[in-house]
């Protein structure tokens, strides 16, 4: 499939858990560390890849696995921008397999048919849920992998044949544009330092009939599917987030969290910090994954130190004024927003009301920790190209229709 579709070798999911990823992918924010951004009692309104779609006539669907309740999702989605949520509690009883609810044949067999009753346009995200434990493999699939971890991968991406040969029969399959991409990545052997690249390099695939094939080789993010489908699309919106359209505007790198410390790559390079304890690690990387300690930060590493910061500190201003909440989730010794733990008191400065058309790259030239210069309402531009389209996570967007594929 992806030797078939835009395919992006450099893509990096926006935190570790499931949240980050549905939050960074349809609302273009960082991750901030072990912040789950869709909990709280008062949930704030963001202008998201759903609520374009909506306001562009698009009917918007979500189907998850599990109950709806999980993570506040139920709420949250339906406060930003989705019409229809299908969950557990929407499913036949038979079906559900484990604590994450039915698996994914059964998933995306459900969502086929009630996205065949839907009139165009819409989208359609699709939340998986197969390829994380408990893993259940369905008696009749046969894999050919000895080890589960790697069997439950084959049955994972048989259901996503499936699920395209069933597709493919639908009469708005030649003018869909399916998303695919994972929430976050798995540690898998051992870690080559504090922040191991498979916990967030992740794949995404944007797949469309038509749709000329090309490995992207842009550093991309999570919060960046927004504003490059919306281009491709052919939809304008003010872009008040930090997102950037990657098929116009390659990024120099990629910036990421995890739980406890925070990260930047780009070519050769890997910054980590942990703000606990206001330790950094500066890498020298390869293809092949491997890191090398670097004593002495070279112009590329300050430069991603700034760019990391001034993006995670800029987001914590911009949600603290949304919600009206000074702190990250509680969490014993960690009770500060990020603009603290991150040290130097900095000055956070959004540059908004950029001209039509700028859309600003991290980093800016500016002095360290003193500006940042994010492109919150900023205004998207009209496509350039690369087909009609929407997404999702396992995502269908019809008439333009996305499969958001989150495994």
């Amino acid at each position: 499939l992806a030797r078939k579709s835009l395919y992006f070798p450099r893509f990096y999911s926006a935190g570790n858990h499931t949240n980050h990823g549905i939050f960074s992918t349809l609302y273009s924010f960082p991750a901030l560390m072990f912040r789950n951004l869709m909990k709280g009692s008062n949930i704030p309104h963001y202008q998201g890849l759903p609520s374009v779609l909506q306001a562009n006539g698009y009917r918007t669907l979500f189907f998850m696995t599990h109950e709806s309740q999980y993570d506040n999702m139920n709420a949250f989605l339906r406060t930003n921008g989705y019409d229809e949520i299908y969950s557990q509690e929407n499913y036949p009883k038979r079906e559900v397999v484990n604590s994450f609810g039915v698996p994914d044949h059964y998933l995306y067999r459900y969502a086929l048919g009630r996205m065949a009753q839907q009139k165009e346009p819409f989208m359609a995200t699709l939340l998986s849920i197969s390829n994380h434990p408990p893993y259940i493999i369905p008696e009749w699939f046969h894999p050919n992998a000895d080890e589960e971890d790697e069997q439950i991968v084959e049955y994972a991406d048989d259901a996503l044949r499936l699920f395209f040969k069933q597709a493919e029969a639908q009469p708005w399959y030649e003018h869909t544009v399916f998303v695919l991409l994972g929430d976050h990545g798995k540690l898998t052997g051992t870690s080559e330092n504090e922040m191991p690249q498979c916990l967030n390099h992740i794949p995404l695939i944007i797949h469309a009939p038509g749709l000329v094939a090309e490995e992207v080789q842009s550093w991309c993010m999570q919060m960046d599917v927004q504003p490059t489908l919306l281009s491709m699309l052919g939809i304008t919106a003010n872009q008040e987030n930090f997102g950037q359209n990657v098929l116009q505007h390659p990024r120099s790198m990629a910036l990421y969290t995890a739980d406890n410390v925070i990260g930047a790559r780009t070519d050769g390079h890997l910054y980590v910090y942990e703000p606990a304890t206001h330790t950094e690690w500066l890498y020298r990387t390869d293809a092949d994954g491997a890191s090398k300690t670097v004593e002495q930060p070279d112009s590329t590493f300050l430069q991603m130190k700034e760019a990391l910061f001034s993006t995670l500190q800029t987001a914590q201003e911009e949600i603290t004024g949304r919600t009206g909440s000074l702190c990250a989730r509680g969490r014993p010794g960690h009770p500060a927003p990020l603009a603290h733990l991150l040290g130097d008191a900095a000055l956070v400065q959004r540059v908004c009301g950029l001209q039509r058309g700028l859309h600003a790259e991290f980093p800016v030239q500016l002095p360290r920790y003193q500006l940042r210069h994010i492109p919150l309402a900023a205004h998207l531009d009209p496509p350039v190209g690369h087909g009609r389209g929407a997404c999702g996570q396992l995502s269908a967007a019809h008439g333009a229709a996305g499969l958001h594929a989150m495994a």
